[in-house]
């Protein structure tokens, strides 16, 4: 698919009449297009859920859970502020990490790591209220889901337990490793149904901006205590049952269960462009993906780190990438750019060719709690050196980190998250045009306007009389003051009366549109 021109610098170009001036330099070398997003994680009670649970309700006690949910929600507010004074903008949050849910879900029951009790209903939905919280700061918000996880340890499995949980609705359906470490069984059709409609579920009932996936597939064999290679009896029969269909096929078992994750993969993606084709849908693996190399033309990462996930989880990274079965892989390259096995730069350059070969956008995953601030800022300009596609990308692991790392938020805001960025665009699927908006109007320093479509969001600029005429000003993201979901913004106090206000279309691909203008 080819890569379509930018519809902003079009619209520039016919709106203004300025003259022929070079590109101004970007400082500190900061693009517009940049994805700057966090994993926020609640598996074990992390992040927001760290401190308190919602109690059961007892007829009695509204009061107590009133003040736990406001415990809850005053600890997401800070990690929202937090990412926000860094200039991210967007955040991965975990919604469903053990087949249960921190939303009101139509299939599966309420988190554990939220109320005392899994199922009982806590009187509030997190990601309801972090959409609330993310859009307001102009942020995305993506609804990250663990596909197969039922159960990783033994306080996990005595939860899910509930009159609503598949040990009991549907026991088929499990595939024990033991008595604690339990996952949805890739191989069942009714699995793969179950995860595509547990997804249409989140679109349908959330504005979510997008959809992710972390590298929880098949278990690890080492999580039971075993040696590698011990579980292949668990679904031998499903396997054998494949081969007496299909007598000619010359798959081993490790290619079949591959081929149940692409195909698990594929239903997200394929049920995500019925239900709403703006939903970004991402992947993050494992910061090394060698096996699938030679299946889809490419070379290997030449570090010597080994390819773990291809051979014991059964994730195929590449050919979800070739399949074009995502619009975005995140690898989790937790390494410094010193690492001996897996340094940093290899392989985030390998990962941009790649993910520029199939004509999809890299998103590193970075350790932000295991380096200085510097090194963190090195991969990061690593990633825009090598990006090929005009979008570069940062996710931190983890937000916890990046709040308890008060130096590295400051490190980003006063060096390469100086300015607000635009997530990138997906420019490569069809969307309708968006007029300019109307009306455009400030009042003290409420600047205001009126659009016809509430379903995109909005580039407020403010430009310094000097620069008015410069063509390509809006290629330049220190005038940018934010992104509004709403159709109105508040100025800070600085922006004198000597700036010229704009305001252009973000719809939720991503795309610009021509911005409306008025002097301050």
């Amino acid at each position: 698919m080819k890569k379509s021109t930018p519809i902003l610098l079009l619209a520039v170009a016919m709106w203004l009449t300025g003259c022929n001036q070079p590109q101004e330099s970007q400082e500190f070398h900061s693009p517009k297009r940049e994805m700057r997003a966090a994993w926020m994680h609640t598996v074990n009670f992390s992040s927001f859920v760290s401190e308190v649970r919602v109690p059961t309700y007892d007829g009695t006690n509204e009061a107590e859970r009133e003040a736990a949910r406001q415990i809850q929600k005053n600890a997401l507010i800070r990690y929202f502020d937090a990412f926000q004074a860094a200039n991210f903008n967007a955040v991965f949050l975990q919604v469903r990490p053990n087949t249960d849910a921190f939303y009101r879900s139509s299939y599966e029951p309420w988190s554990h790591f939220l109320s005392v009790e899994r199922g009982a209903d806590p009187g509030w939905s997190p990601l309801g209220f972090a959409i609330e919280q993310a859009h307001k700061r102009g942020m995305e918000l993506h609804a990250w889901l663990n596909p197969y996880r039922i159960s990783f340890n033994a306080a996990q499995a005595a939860a899910a337990t509930t009159p609503m949980d598949y040990i009991n609705t549907h026991p088929h359906w499990v595939m024990a490793y033991d008595e604690n470490v339990k996952i949805l069984n890739p191989a069942l059709p009714e699995v793969t149904q179950r995860i595509a409609d547990v997804v249409a579920d989140i679109i349908r009932n959330y504005n979510v901006d997008g959809i992710v996936l972390d590298d929880y597939f098949y278990a690890d064999n080492r999580a039971a205590g075993f040696y590698r290679g011990k579980f292949h009896f668990l679904d031998a029969h499903l396997f054998e049952a494949y081969l007496a269909e299909n007598p000619g096929s010359t798959r081993t078992q490790g290619d079949w269960r591959r081929a149940n994750a692409n195909r698990m993969v594929r239903a997200i993606y394929d049920r995500i462009q019925i239900e709403n084709p703006a939903v970004r849908f991402g992947m993050s693996p494992a910061g090394v993906a060698k096996g699938g190399a030679a299946a889809v033309g490419v070379e290997p990462p030449d570090v010597p780190a080994s390819d773990w996930q291809f051979y014991d989880i059964y994730s195929d990274p590449l050919a979800w990438m070739a399949e074009g079965s995502i619009d975005f892989i995140s690898p989790q390259i937790y390494w410094p750019t010193t690492h001996e096995t897996a340094p940093y730069a290899p392989l985030a350059k390998w990962w941009s060719e790649v993910a520029a070969k199939f004509n999809i956008h890299f998103f590193s995953s970075h350790a932000i709690g295991r380096g200085d601030p510097q090194e963190i800022g090195y991969q990061i300009d690593i990633n825009r050196r090598y990006d090929q596609l005009g979008a570069p990308g940062f996710v931190a692991w983890s937000g916890t980190a990046v709040v308890r790392s008060p130096q590295h938020i400051a490190y980003l805001a006063e060096n390469q998250f100086r300015y607000i960025a635009l997530p990138p665009a997906m420019d490569w699927k069809p969307a309708p045009p968006q007029r300019r908006v109307e009306n455009l109007r400030l009042s003290g320093q409420t600047l205001s306007w009126s659009h016809n479509n509430d379903n995109v969001r909005f580039v407020v600029y403010a430009i310094p009389r000097s620069e008015r005429r410069n063509p390509n000003i809006f290629n330049n993201p220190r005038y940018i003051l934010g992104i509004s979901y709403a159709q109105q913004f508040t100025l800070p106090r600085e922006i004198s009366n000597d700036y010229l206000l704009a305001v252009s279309v973000l719809d939720r691909f991503g795309n610009e549109f021509l911005p409306a203008r008025i002097m301050r």
